[in-house]
């Protein structure tokens, strides 16, 4: 599974938007689309938070 599957399936697991997630890591709500399309992955450690 890639990362964008896999941020799609921790996000639908915890029932939380893009916009919820974005908002715990501190970042855009485009960024997490950027990591969903795998693109822009400057930061990627904050997908840590989602444990």
């Amino acid at each position: 599974m890639g990362l964008g599957k896999n941020i799609q399936y921790l996000r639908k697991q915890k029932k939380i938007t893009q916009e919820q997630l974005a908002e715990m890591m501190s970042v855009s709500r485009q960024t997490i689309l950027n990591y969903r399309m795998q693109c822009g992955l400057d930061g990627i450690f904050r997908l840590s938070l989602l444990r």
